[in-house]
């Protein structure tokens, strides 16, 4: 879990599942332009960006999981600045 990146700091990889993640994915992760995993299973609260299921960008469960390059970034290409409200994690006591 977590972020991954490549040897040259690059953002490779983005798994948070099952972080208790709310709000909306933030427009900036479209800067990411070399994620080849986005994993954001398990987070019921999390909403899935307009236009992903009809594009068939989401996985089979109807969550946010792509494994690969082309795929992330399409999917990257859907969130909505708009609708954009701050992503936040459960606290802990």
């Amino acid at each position: 879990m977590g972020v991954t990146v490549d040897a040259s700091g690059r953002v490779t990889e983005v798994q948070l599942k099952g972080c208790g993640l709310k709000g909306s994915l933030p427009p900036q992760l479209a800067l990411l332009s070399w994620l080849e995993t986005l994993d954001l299973l398990d987070n019921p609260e999390l909403p899935v960006p307009v236009g992903a299921r009809e594009l068939g960008l989401l996985d089979m469960t109807g969550q946010v999981h792509a494994t690969d390059r082309s795929r992330v970034q399409a999917l990257l290409q859907h969130v909505d600045p708009v609708s954009y409200t701050h992503l936040t994690l459960p606290t802990t006591p």
